[in-house]
């Protein structure tokens, strides 16, 4: 399942009030997680080690968890969605 459809599911279940069933903390590797924004695993790096994206270590990895993940592109999208002038009303 794609985010788009997950995040489609999920808007359809808090609006009509089902259950949602989160599963537990998924862990990705740099790799992963870089193949997820499709960046290179350098930027995933230079993120963690600015600060704007969490990490945690496993044993030698260096590691995210999958929700601070997508936190992380949330907000980037919408800093991006913001800072498009093709995105605000224009007036007709």
């Amino acid at each position: 399942m794609h985010l788009a459809e997950l995040l489609h599911d999920l808007l359809l279940r808090l609006k009509t009030r089902q259950p949602i069933a989160l599963p537990p903390a998924e862990e990705l590797t740099l790799q992963e997680a870089a193949q997820l924004l499709q960046v290179s695993p350098a930027e995933l790096i230079r993120l963690s080690e600015e600060g704007s994206l969490p990490h945690h270590f496993t044993g030698s990895r260096q590691m995210v968890y999958r929700e601070d993940l997508l936190a992380y592109q949330a907000q980037m999208n919408l800093s991006e969605t913001e800072g498009d002038p093709d995105n605000e009303s224009k007036p007709r």
